[in-house]
């Protein structure tokens, strides 16, 4: 069960030092390949729109109106004075405001008080809990360098992880993301990859890390169509299917991770939340990257598709399967 000092249990990969080994040493299940297949086609129009233009997917924490940063540093100095954390403020101050705001909080912060805001929020809290609030106070590209080590760090590979923030991250994020890797590791992205992957699956990995694609206002359909249909002609089957028929082991678990988020990404991150929180165990690691990752972009859509699919809603599940602070702050950023 997940808590503020809560223990993992899952049991899916080779352990070792009694914990799992990460990503799943080169066994593809169907679980992994299947995600979405059958799921209802989304198209994303506006993915990468200009300021003002309406979004498609739709975050449940957004930016504070009438943000004040020195006023919320206050609230967080407030939360932390005396014996105990007022908890209940602290959640209220993180979890209203975005990313960006929450950085503007921590400078208001040491500006004001001579204290990284940081370090002091880490002395007063401990577990997940803990853990949930600095992946909140780190910046964008502080938080994705932080997890492509975590995917690329010891015993095997965290494949969803390095998929997931390959794929979603445009060429100026990912540039930020090596810079931010390079300044805080003293290695290479590019370096890491090639030492921790292989063969085609290190090509897709190479490939998707120079961000090198497409950023339309507008999806044309027609091009779209066309494109499906020169496929189907050429293979007479599924993606799926011509992929399968193609391709084996990682290289083909990575393009069909890529088709699952193409055809229905809400369905794909909602089935990988129900797999987090269903069983023995919790996987804390994975609920806590998809809900910091996706709270601010498309968390709407992913808890529709979460009822949908299983007819109980991603809260009640939290709510059976974590407890204390930590249940609290999860709840707040979905909500």
């Amino acid at each position: 069960m997940g808590s503020g000092s809560s223990t993992t249990t899952t049991t899916t990969a080779v352990e070792t030092n009694g914990k799992p080994a990460k990503g799943r040493t080169g066994n593809v299940t169907n679980t992994d390949t299947d995600i979405g297949r059958n799921g209802r086609t989304q198209v994303v129009k506006q993915l990468y729109a200009p300021p003002g233009a309406p979004a498609i997917y739709h975050g449940t924490v957004r930016p504070r109106p009438n943000f004040d940063a020195l006023k919320e540093a206050e609230n967080l100095n407030i939360a932390m004075q005396g014996s105990g954390t007022k908890d209940n403020l602290l959640i209220d101050v993180l979890t209203s405001c975005d990313r960006n705001q929450r950085e503007l909080i921590a400078q208001a912060y040491e500006q004001k008080y001579n204290k990284n805001c940081l370090k002091e929020l880490k002395s007063e809290l401990s577990g997940d809990y803990s853990d949930v609030v600095e992946k909140l106070m780190e910046n964008a590209a502080e938080y994705d360098a932080w997890l492509l080590h975590e995917t690329l760090d010891g015993l095997g590979t965290d494949d969803d992880g390095l998929i997931e923030v390959l794929s979603f991250r445009n060429k100026e994020q990912i540039e930020s993301i090596q810079r931010e890797y390079l300044n805080r590791f003293q290695r290479h992205l590019s370096d890491d990859i090639k030492g921790d992957t292989s063969g085609n699956f290190e090509k897709l990995c190479l490939k998707l890390m120079q961000g090198k694609r497409d950023e339309p206002h507008v999806l044309v359909t027609s091009f779209a169509e066309a494109d499906a249909k020169m496929l189907y002609q050429l293979y007479g089957k599924t993606i799926e299917e011509a992929l399968e028929s193609e391709f084996s082991g990682d290289i083909l678990f990575g393009l069909k991770k890529l088709v699952a988020f193409a055809r229905d990404r809400a369905d794909y991150f909602a089935t990988k939340l129900y797999s987090c929180l269903s069983g023995l165990g919790t996987d804390d690691e994975t609920l806590q990257r998809i809900i910091i990752s996706h709270c601010e972009t498309d968390m709407l859509e992913v808890k529709e598709a979460f009822k949908n699919k299983f007819g109980k809603t991603l809260g009640n599940m939290i709510r059976d399967d974590c407890s204390g602070n930590y249940k609290t702050i999860l709840l707040a950023l979905i909500n």
